[in-house]
C-alpha cells in the first residue's frame, strides 16, 4: 500500500514579513502541486499544524476542504498546537480540525486504532503520550506531533533522537512525525521514522532557507520511501534577505549577552534561560515561540 505523507502545513492568509511573494497564492500552489503528486497513494498522512493558528480566516478552512475534494483525498492526521486553542485537545470541537472533520476531509486519529488497508493507524497529537498498539502483530503506523528531530535548531537545544525513538516504541513499523520543520528518515530493524518537513519555508532561518519542500511516499509492502520535492523559487527571490536591525532594547541586549557567554556550566546560557521561564511559570506555549524565535536568532 501506498502512504502519501504531508509535513507540517502552518495555512494561513497572514503574509510572513520576510516574503516577497504573495504567500497565501504560494500555500495554495504547493497544497495543489502535493495533492497531485499524491493522488496515485491509497492512504494520506498529515501530522499536525495543519493550520498556523485556531482563528484562521474562513477562506483557509473552506480552501483546504475545496482542494482536498477535488483530489478526492481525505487526510488522516493529528492535531498540533496551531491547530487548537489553549494547546488543548479539550478545544478541538471549536477549531478548524472540527469543520474539516465534519465536512468530510480529514480523519483525526487518537490511541483507537482506525484500519488503513492492511494497516493499524494511531495518533498522537501535541504533548500526548504513544499509545500501545491493540494488536502487536499488525502493520501498526503512528502519526505523532512532537519535537523529534535529527539536529538542534539552536545551540543546546535537546531534541529527541528519532532512532532513539523507534528503539523505545517497537511495536510500530512505521512512525511519521511533525512539529520538527525539517526532513528526515530513520531505519531500525526494519521500521521507519520519518517527517516529510514543512510544505514551504516561512522564515530566513538557516534551516528554513536550506530546506526543500516536498512530500514522501511510503510502499508499507516493502517499507520504501521516495522523496518528490516540490517546485520552490529561489530564496533570494521570495525572501528579504537584507540583515535585520537590532532595536535599542536594554533587557533584549542585556539578555543576547548572557546567552553569548553561554557555557555548560551554571553560569551559561541555558542555565540563566531555565531560571527565566521557571521564575516567570511560562506556558508551554510560550516555551515553544522562544524555541522558535532562538532559532532564527541563531540562523541570522
Amino acid at each position: 500500500m501506498l502512504l502519501g505523507v504531508l509535513g507540517d502545513a502552518h495555512f494561513t492568509t497572514s503574509q510572513p514579513k520576510r516574503r516577497l511573494d504573495n504567500y497565501w497564492e504560494t500555500q495554495k500552489l504547493k497544497f495543489g502541486e502535493a495533492l497531485y503528486i499524491l493522488e496515485k497513494c491509497a492512504g494520506f498522512i498529515q501530522p499536525g499544524d495543519l493550520v498556523d493558528n485556531p482563528n484562521v480566516s474562513n477562506i483557509v478552512i473552506s480552501t483546504i476542504i475545496d482542494m482536498l475534494k477535488k483530489h478526492y483525498i481525505q487526510l488522516d492526521m493529528v492535531w498540533g498546537n496551531h491547530d487548537v486553542s489553549g494547546i488543548s485537545s479539550a478545544t478541538l470541537p471549536t477549531s478548524p480540525l472540527s469543520v474539516l472533520k465534519a465536512a468530510g476531509v480529514i480523519n483525526i486519529l487518537n490511541s483507537e486504532p482506525r484500519q488503513l488497508g492492511n494497516a493499524a493507524i494511531y495518533g498522537a497529537g501535541f504533548n500526548e503520550e504513544p499509545p500501545t498498539p491493540k494488536n502487536q502483530n499488525d502493520y501498526n503506523i503512528l502519526v505523532i506531533h512532537a519535537m523529534l528531530g535529527d539536529r538542534p535548531l539552536f545551540p543546546g537545544q535537546e531534541l529527541k533522537n528519532p532512532k532513539n525513538f523507534l528503539k523505545q516504541h517497537p511495536y510500530f513499523n512505521l512512525v511519521v512525525c511533525g512539529h520538527y520543520h525539517y526532513r528526515f528518515m530513520e531505519t531500525y530493524e526494519g521500521r521507519t521514522i520519518l517527517n516529510a518537513g514543512s510544505l514551504i519555508r516561512g522564515s530566513i532561518a538557516k534551516f528554513d532557507l536550506e530546506h526543500k519542500p516536498g512530500v514522501i511516499v511510503f510502499d508499507t509492502d516493502t517499507n520504501k520511501t521516495e522523496i518528490i520535492e516540490l517546485t520552490i523559487e529561489p530564496a533570494e527571490e521570495v525572501f528579504d534577505l537584507t540583515p535585520i536591525k537590532k532595536r535599542d532594547n536594554k533587557i533584549l541586549n542585556m539578555f543576547i549577552n548572557r546567552l553569548k557567554t553561554g557555557s555548560k556550566s551554571n553560569s551559561g546560557w541555558k542555565h540563566f534561560l531555565s531560571q527565566v521561564l521557571e521564575k516567570k511559570n511560562t506556558s508551554d506555549g510560550g516555551k515553544l515561540i522562544i524555541d522558535r524565535c532562538l532559532e532564527e536568532v541563531n540562523a541570522k
